[in-house]
């Protein structure tokens, strides 16, 4: 007998199956009927994965969506909820990350049974933001016994400046969990903090196991997951946040394609914008390695935001791409379009 392991997209709910595929792909055909079948009919007491990391996610169906926003059946909430209210960011899409997706798909999973364990490995990014804690407490209601391995190795933060590597080639941090669902079960968390070189890390999860692990309590109004020094937490939560101060304020432009929007020098800058706008989508999309559309960015509207306005070399802007690191693109104000998101209420200032 074959191996019950079906090829779906886990995001999307059970579906009808074009007649027509039946006749045409017929192995394809009984691979969709039997994820079907799954999907409605078999409950999950083990659900474990290494989902993708996607921020601009491309899985927006309703049924994920709904999933997103609505309490679960153990009464966990929202993961745009947090203590009984909307979470109030400006920006929550972060939490529309595919691997948070899954993370809530297989809690709702597990919920509906009312027992089971979740283990993953995904990116570590909600272990600790803001944006997160909504996450953060609707998982600590489902699985009260929570095991996570903090294996860090973000560049972006310079976690690797100090020879702390990431586990996989790629430069968003990682972590593991493990969580726990039993009838009774009193909340309990472990944790633990792994840095050094990547084979160090795989060498000391092989022998240690879950002897790594310590217990921990979440800290802060916020349940953050990360181990902290607490002193000066309290001075810093009576400090005003700055969005009070500076009344209009975004994270900063967004271009979805840095590779293509981001230019050195305003010649580059130019001679992209020129040769992008001119090209068939496709050919743009091979040419500039650009991957799937988003729902925010898509080719053809970037290049018709290109064509609407010129091209004109006069919206070649310089870029403080960080800082004392000016670069230049092409900025024509308009969200959806070259940029995804190019905050003219922030940058016209």
């Amino acid at each position: 007998p074959r191996v019950n392991v079906f090829l779906t997209n886990a995001l999307e709910p059970a579906h009808a199956i074009n007649p027509g595929l039946a006749f045409e792909a017929p192995m394809l055909a009984a691979e969709a009927a039997e994820a079907n079948r799954v999907k409605e009919q078999l409950a999950a007491t083990v659900v474990v994965g290494n989902p993708p990391y996607s921020g601009d996610s491309g899985n927006q169906g309703d049924w994920i969506t709904q999933l997103m926003r609505t309490r679960l059946p153990d009464g966990a909430d929202s993961y745009f909820r947090f203590n009984d209210a909307d979470l109030g960011e400006r920006n929550p899409k972060w939490v529309n990350n595919d691997y948070v997706k899954f993370i809530r798909l297989a809690q709702s999973r597990l919920a509906t049974v009312g027992t089971g364990v979740l283990g993953f490995i995904t990116s570590n990014s909600y272990l600790e933001s803001p944006t997160f804690r909504g996450v953060r407490q609707s998982l600590l209601h489902s699985l009260p016994h929570l095991r996570i391995v903090d294996l860090h190795g973000n560049s972006k933060r310079g976690e690797t400046a100090g020879g702390d590597e990431n586990v996989f080639e790629i430069t968003e941090g990682v972590a593991i969990v493990v969580g726990n669902l039993q009838p009774g079960l009193a909340l309990q968390v472990e944790h633990a903090d792994l840095i050094g070189p990547r084979q160090t890390k795989y060498d000391t999860l092989m022998a240690k196991g879950l002897q790594l692990l310590t217990p921990f309590a979440p800290s802060g109004e916020r349940l953050q997951l990360v181990r902290s020094d607490s002193a000066g937490v309290a001075e810093y939560e009576c400090g005003w946040p700055l969005t009070t101060i500076a009344l209009v304020n975004s994270v900063g432009i967004v271009t979805a394609r840095d590779a293509l929007c981001i230019q050195f020098t305003e010649k580059q800058a130019w001679d992209t914008v020129r040769d992008f706008a001119k090209r068939d989508a496709e050919d743009a999309r091979q040419v500039y390695a650009l991957g799937t559309d988003a729902q925010d960015w898509q080719v053809t509207l970037a290049q018709k935001d290109l064509n609407d306005s010129g091209p004109n070399k006069k919206l070649i802007q310089p870029i403080l791409y960080r800082p004392f690191d000016v670069r230049h693109s092409y900025y024509t104000g308009k969200a959806s379009g070259f940029m995804v998101r190019p905050r003219p209420e922030v940058m016209r200032h």
